[in-house]
């Protein structure tokens, strides 16, 4: 046999095993971006809650956890003022709590109309939203801006999503998406006319670029976006309910969207949505889901209800938490602590969990 007959054989073994390898790995799962096989986390927290509000209807709307000894909850507070000595109605009012680890202070920022959401970078760059109009901490002061007076017809106030300082997003009224890129706000044509209610973003670690979602909602009629490119398109909302409250993902692994039911699906274009049943998990509208990790999953709701997943199954605090007459509408979830927020009666709530280790 010749040189060239004894190359020929082990070119063709070569060639066989490569191509066999190329079958063998495009037939394996994708591993899924930010996949946490850690074990599952526990269900045991310890509960506080803190009240706020002498009359009216007082509600805090969202809360963000920065750490133990530093909370924030932001909506609408009111106070007895005997002597009528703020403005004269005989009562104050506040839009904005903070916790420094002994107790909360309340707080009003330029605008003192109800505030909706809150996003927190640092102790010197915090934005909330109030109905129509974000306004920001420098650290020195508030300053609110008028989008009208700059041209934008949006009222862009339910809701923030940011990457940074210099990429945010603010949803709302009547599909409102609002930009700002550090420096100018810009209004994003969304095509729809139902309020936006929620917006989240994760990066997708495959294409290294950021996912961003919003979920919109009225009693007739829902609308699921995917915003990219600073362009609005509308997904699929099939198996998805009426009523769409909040959304928390993460890319490739788990999509997770409650209002009425918890609905959930492993990829984006998968179809339709899967729901649990009523009573399986939660037994009343969700308004809030936020995660620490895709084993560390909180829903909150109506009826104060308060759900959690810890990577294996879900657990409902309904003894741990019993409380009526109200609903949760906020959550941050920071390594081991969870503050939730909403209001019981006639009173905002803020609640925090600490994790029993």
């Amino acid at each position: 046999m010749t040189s060239d007959n004894k190359i020929k054989p082990a070119l063709i073994t070569m060639i066989v095993t490569a191509l066999f390898l190329v079958l063998y790995l495009s037939s394996c799962p994708e591993e899924p971006d930010n996949y946490d096989d850690s074990d599952t986390t526990s269900h045991d927290f310890i509960w506080e809650t803190y009240t706020f509000g002498d009359l009216a209807s007082s509600d805090l709307n969202d809360v963000v956890v920065v750490d133990e000894n530093n909370i924030w909850a932001v909506g609408e507070i009111f106070v007895y003022d005997p002597d009528s000595s703020w403005n004269g109605t005989g009562y104050e009012t506040f839009n904005a709590a903070r916790w420094n680890g002994e107790e909360w202070k309340l707080m009003r920022t330029t605008d003192p109309a109800p505030l909706y959401s809150i996003w927190y970078f640092s102790e010197d760059n915090i934005w909330v939203t109030s109905f129509g109009y974000p306004e920001h901490w420098d650290g020195n002061k508030w300053t609110l801006y008028h989008l009208h007076n700059m041209g934008i017809d949006a009222s862009a106030g339910y809701g923030i999503w940011a990457s940074s300082p210099s990429n945010i997003y603010f949803v709302g009224y009547k599909g409102s998406i609002v930009h700002y890129d550090g420096k100018n706000f810009r209004n994003l044509e969304s095509g729809t006319t139902l309020d936006i209610q929620d917006i989240w973003g994760a990066k997708n670690k495959r294409s290294g670029k950021w996912e961003i979602l919003a979920v919109a909602s009225n009693n007739q009629d829902k609308c699921l976006l995917r915003i990219q490119n600073k362009t609005a398109t509308k997904l699929s909302v099939s198996g998805l309910s009426n009523i769409l409250d909040g959304i928390w993902f993460i890319p490739n692994y788990q999509y997770y969207v409650v209002g009425t039911g918890i609905h959930y699906k492993s990829k984006l274009d998968d179809s339709p949505w899967s729901c649990y049943s009523s009573g399986e998990v939660s037994s009343y509208q969700s308004h809030r889901i936020s995660g620490g990790g895709i084993n560390d999953i909180f829903v909150v709701g109506s009826y104060c209800e308060v759900v959690h997943y810890n990577g294996s199954s879900w657990y409902n605090y309904r003894n741990e938490i019993p409380l009526a007459g109200g609903a949760f509408g906020g959550i941050s979830v920071k390594d081991n602590l969870v503050a939730i927020s909403g209001y019981i009666g006639r009173e905002a709530v803020v609640i925090i969990g600490k994790r029993q280790l």
